[in-house]
């Protein structure tokens, strides 16, 4: 039988209560929320194009008529045109990844004050403190 002395059990279970509360400890996704909710208001300002290269990494993840596309080819950065329907849209749920690097937010979409769908979006924290998008999508519904 091998025996261990006792202040290095001491030591390990010392380790172990201590790192049991921040293992058990969940991220705040609130500037997940923050970042959805800015890009949406900053949308309904300039329009979708800005608004959504804004807001996203440069390689951005969207479907364009039910094919994976780039942010920057489906939505090129220019000015709002005149007849663009408004877009709303809201978090309603959120979710971050205990690391605090990554999460998400999904809510109601309207376009031209209609209920059109859901939206999911998946955020990640940049070198520099803010929230870019990396994915975006959603699905059509009425309610």
């Amino acid at each position: 039988m091998i025996r261990r002395p006792a202040s290095l059990a001491l030591a390990l279970l010392a380790a172990v209560t201590t790192a049991a509360p921040a293992l058990a400890q969940t991220a705040d996704p609130a500037p997940v929320v923050a970042a959805e909710r800015a890009f949406a208001a900053e949308t309904a300002t300039v329009g979708v194009n800005r608004g959504f290269t804004h807001w996203s990494v440069d390689d951005a993840v969207v479907f364009d008529e039910g094919r994976a596309s780039t942010v920057r080819k489906t939505y090129p950065d220019r000015d709002r045109p005149a007849d663009e329907p408004g877009l709303n849209w809201w978090p309603n749920f959120a979710g971050i990844a205990r690391s605090g690097d990554l999460g998400f937010t999904t809510g109601g979409v309207e376009v031209g004050g209609r209920r059109t769908g859901h939206y999911f979006t998946v955020w990640k924290l940049q070198a520099d403190g803010s929230w870019k998008w990396v994915y975006d999508g959603g699905s059509g519904a009425t309610a």
